[in-house]
């Protein structure tokens, strides 16, 4: 069925499971943030993966998920059970002052991932982003961003952007903008301001001149370059809302329930 959580294209209709619909909340009187005055659409969840043992982000390569722990990647087969294919519970060796991942991105055969020592929001350090290569999940590269003084959470590959492609970045403590980083050289590049500031975000995603980003609280709003705000999803699942990615016609989003249930959640346009 397309559209319906079948991110590797192979048309199979996984499970339905719970249904929560999104109260839709436009930004700007007699307007649509998504243009031509088209109103937004809804989305219902339509799969939920098996457990894959991870708190803070995912991210998927067109054959193989990847999921993110605090400290570990895991890297699933896109079949019925995700089969586990491979981990790395050692992706901070030989760095210091770092012990925290948080969300990351697939993009030409490496994975990108926010990493940083987190305590809370008045005491965090060593912001970075980590590369990896995704066959091994070797570590390649670690850059040092803890310039700019935000914390990071997450992060989305926006390839076509600026010289050389633009990694964005959010932060748990400032939902009040985007941070920017060039692709190949890490340099800063500045902000993206936000026409509301959100609370406690996990993760961003990229998809098609627009981000998703999703509040701990259950929240997921979209934006464009423009920066101008929209709510479209609220989730009724207890526990912590994390990263999430943006798949074919779907968003694929991780919700941490507790042990055994972490899981990624599908959402589908609504038909």
């Amino acid at each position: 069925m397309h559209g319906i959580c079948s991110p590797s294209g192979s048309g199979r209709c996984r499970a339905f499971f719970g249904l929560a619909l999104a109260t839709l909340v436009g930004v700007g009187a007699g307007s649509s943030v998504w243009g031509q005055n088209r109103v937004a659409p809804l989305y219902r969840e339509t799969y939920v993966s098996p457990d894959v043992k991870s708190h803070q982000g995912y991210a998927y390569d067109g054959t193989n998920h990847y999921t993110f722990d605090n400290q570990t990647i895991y890297k699933w087969r896109d079949d019925e059970n995700w089969t586990l294919i491979d981990s790395n519970k050692a992706v901070l060796a030989g760095l210091t002052g770092i012990n925290h991942l948080g969300d990351g991105d697939f993009f030409e055969g490496k994975i990108y991932i926010v990493a940083e020592a987190w305590a809370s929001c008045t005491n965090f350090a060593n912001q970075s982003i980590l590369v990896f290569d995704a066959g091994s999940l070797r570590r390649l590269e670690a850059h040092n961003v803890s310039a700019q003084h935000h914390e990071v959470s997450g992060l989305a590959v926006s390839p076509h952007e600026g010289l050389d492609g633009i990694i964005y970045v959010t932060s748990y403590c400032d939902g009040s903008k985007l941070f920017k980083y060039d692709l190949r050289t890490f340099d800063y590049l500045g902000t993206l301001p936000l026409s509301r500031t959100l609370n406690g975000l996990q993760g961003v995603a990229w998809h098609d001149g627009r981000f998703y980003v999703p509040e701990d609280g259950g929240l997921l709003y979209s934006f464009g370059l423009d920066g101008r705000v929209s709510l479209i999803y609220s989730d009724t699942h207890h526990g912590s809302h994390e990263g999430l990615k943006y798949i074919g016609d779907n968003l694929w989003w991780l919700i941490d329930e507790g042990r055994g249930q972490q899981r990624i959640h599908c959402l589908s346009e609504a038909p």
